[in-house]
């Protein structure tokens, strides 16, 4: 006879196995992934008191790369099974916004010695190989349910199986679960074991095929929502497209079940129709796209929607509605519903709840911020002013519209943060906007990202990394929250944490040149030039006009030792206005580099020249200085730099992880200086 203690852990109805990894309600084993349970075991392990999500991560993923969204994933379908089986509406995991999980329960642990007779004449191998590890012992037993499990995945249900091979005539061991079929069987015992075994495999293989979802390949993973067709359109109408798909994107993103591309990602299609939608599913990087016209009169909308999958073009569904134009958040909602269930979203209560959420029941409201959400997109000042105006009309129209107050919160930010409009009145507005939007809605995320934005405008990097950190919580698949929470990690030294942030803002809005631009800035900085001239490449293309695109490309090219093209971009930079004035310092530099001195000493001289009217100037003279062996002088200019930019954290920034930097930050007589000034500056 043989013995063995198993942990378990005991909540109210449930109980996890520790060695089979398997969660009862009750007799009833109910289906999970393997992650799922992983991560539930952790959890457990850690009742009542706050996980970090990074202690999640390193148990189960190690040095993997995984995005956040995936354990947000995971949560959720615990959540789900656990609420479903309970009696009482119970939320037993909490997630604590910006550090991680807890979960909240009385939890016990038990120890449960289980007893397998060695016996074969007294005990049926086969019967006891049939319940899969699962024993009949003191009234224990525990049923399993293969319907449920045809949602495993095959490798986990073949994992728990095992794998069957003869026995040797001297040793054979088969374990399974709880069971343990040890030494001294004969081969006859084991056919009769092998036979359970594939009755069990050809179980599992029934209900997979013709009981359960369809495959994992055909599973729709990622939608985009295009901007509605306006029929018939007049100049205030043709942005209701823009608002219908804006209305359906908030319902569907608040599930966070499958990554939605946000309405910034999906906004250009609004003024440049993309050739048709397949081609635009495929510029957003999704397998599912929504479509649809509407057109209204003064009574009535009319509204068709279709679904179709990117690859192949097949439509999933498709519908018609016609309603009154007072009833138009009714069809948002129905559409949006349909798309849940087309998906095969199964939802929870709550998730139903919120798919039923509507932000304003006025269709004045409503349509005046329509219209301030397209011009937020736009993000010029003239543009952002123009979005103000239409926020407030829609808050005049309805002063309860949370999402309006958080959505003019963040226009006052922008207008701040880049230098539009005076910063601390417009600081002041942020927050004033942003505190209404939250005693109306806290699980709004604009207000989050506007008081984020201004933090980091006055240099509070930590509390701005909380804000943005809750508005990530609470729209994960939002593109601007994820790269003003990639921007805030940068600023406060997580240059690898900043880079996955980026990658998943680029992911979730890919033709956003911004984005692109800050995503290859971002892999210059961790040294991976190769693959940041990518990205630089798709801002330039996008958006060429766009301010510092052209250099940051040419930079990349540099780093990559591709000169002639870096140049090439140097001169077309040169052209556009705004860029004009910082190209002679930068040529210079690679010039040096390249060892065309002359044209670098010309340059310099000139720079020289002006340093007295600007004393900016000292950072490239440094550098040039410094690379064409004058560091006599480029120790004078590093000492004026260094007193200049003594509070610049957008300098401190650059100082610290521009690879042009690197050959000055390691020499010693610079470096001394360095720590000179530095230590001034903390006395």
């Amino acid at each position: 006879m043989s013995q063995e203690k198993n942990l378990k852990y005991e909540f109210d109805d449930f109980s996890f196995d520790v060695k089979t990894e398997t969660l009862n309600c009750g007799n009833v084993p109910l289906p999970l992934t393997r992650k799922a349970r992983q991560v539930l075991l952790i959890l457990l392990q850690n009742a009542n008191r706050t996980i970090k999500k990074d202690e999640i991560y390193n148990q189960i993923w190690a040095d993997s790369f995984v995005e956040e969204a995936n354990l947000t994933q995971y949560v959720y379908l615990l959540r789900k099974s656990l609420s479903e089986n309970s009696v009482e509406e119970n939320s037993y995991i909490e997630t604590i916004p910006g550090q991680g999980y807890r979960f909240n329960g009385e939890v016990r642990e038990v120890f449960v010695a289980e007893v397998i007779e060695n016996n074969a004449a007294e005990k049926d191998v086969a019967e006891t190989v049939k319940t899969n590890g699962y024993l009949k012992s003191d009234g224990n037993h525990r049923e399993r349910n293969f319907a449920a499990e045809s949602q495993f995945d095959e490798s986990e249900i073949m994992h728990e199986i095992g794998g069957f091979e003869p026995p040797s005539v001297q040793n054979s061991e088969i374990e399974n679960g709880d069971l343990q079929v040890t030494k001294n069987r004969n081969y006859l015992r084991w056919l009769g074991s092998a036979g359970a075994v594939l009755i069990i495999v050809a179980a599992f293989f029934f209900f997979r095929f013709y009981n359960s979802p369809p495959p994992e390949t055909d599973k729709i993973k990622s939608l985009a929502v295009l901007p509605f067709t306006v029929i018939g359109a007049d100049a205030a109408d043709d942005k209701l497209g823009l608002g219908m798909a804006d209305a359906v994107i908030t319902r569907l993103s608040k599930l966070q079940v499958i990554p939605v591309r946000p309405t910034s990602a999906v906004f250009r299609y609004s003024d440049r129709p993309a050739e048709n939608s397949a081609a635009a599913g495929r510029e957003l990087g999704v397998d599912s796209v929504l479509e649809g016209t509407v057109q209204h009169d003064e009574k009535t909308v009319r509204v068709s929607v279709r679904l179709i999958k990117v690859g192949d073009g097949k439509t999933l569904w498709a519908e018609n509605f016609n309603e009154r134009f007072s009833d138009i958040f009714s069809v948002q909602d129905l559409i949006s519903a349909r798309v849940a269930e087309t998906l095969s979203l199964k939802l929870n209560s709550r998730q139903e709840q919120l798919l039923a959420d509507r932000n304003t029941f006025s269709t004045e409201a409503f349509e005046a911020f329509q219209l301030g959400n397209y011009f937020w997109n736009r993000r010029s000042k003239e543009d952002l002013e123009k979005s103000i105006e239409y926020f407030q009309m829609a808050i005049k129209f309805d002063p309860n519209y949370a999402r309006a107050h958080g959505a003019l919160a963040d226009s006052y930010a922008m207008l701040g943060y880049y230098g539009f409009a005076d910063q601390n009145e417009m600081s002041e507005k942020t927050l004033a906007a942003a505190e209404k939007a939250l005693s109306l809605n806290s699980e709004s995320p604009e207000p989050y990202l506007a008081l984020g934005a201004m933090d980091i405008f006055k240099k509070k990097f930590q509390p701005a990394q909380i804000k943005i950190e809750r508005a990530v919580a609470l729209a994960p698949y939002n593109s601007s929250a994820r790269h003003r929470y990639g921007v805030v990690l940068l600023f406060n030294g997580k240059l690898n944490e900043s880079v996955a942030q980026m990658r998943l803002a680029q992911e979730y809005d890919p033709l956003s040149p911004v984005i692109n631009k800050t995503l290859c800035s971002s892999l210059i900085f961790s040294e991976n030039y190769s693959e940041a001239v990518g990205y630089c490449e798709i801002a330039v293309r996008i958006s060429p006009e766009t301010p510092g695109s052209r250099t940051l490309l040419a930079y990349a090219y540099f780093l990559n030792k591709r000169y002639d093209e870096a140049l090439n971009q140097m001169h077309l930079a040169a052209q556009n206005k705004n860029e004009a004035a910082n190209i002679p310092s930068t040529l210079a530099y690679y010039y040096s580099k390249m060892g065309r001195r002359a044209e670098a000493e010309k340059i310099y001289a000139e720079l020289k020249n002006d340093l007295e009217k600007q004393s900016e100037l000292a950072v490239d003279l440094t550098i040039i200085g410094y690379e064409l062996g004058k560091k006599n002088e480029a120790l004078k200019y590093y000492e004026q730099m260094l007193k200049q930019n003594n509070s610049n954290t957008d300098f401190e920034i650059i100082f610290a992880y521009d690879p042009m930097w690197n050959d000055i930050k390691n020499d010693p007589n610079f470096d001394k200086i360095y720590r000179q000034s530095t230590a001034s500056r903390q006395n």
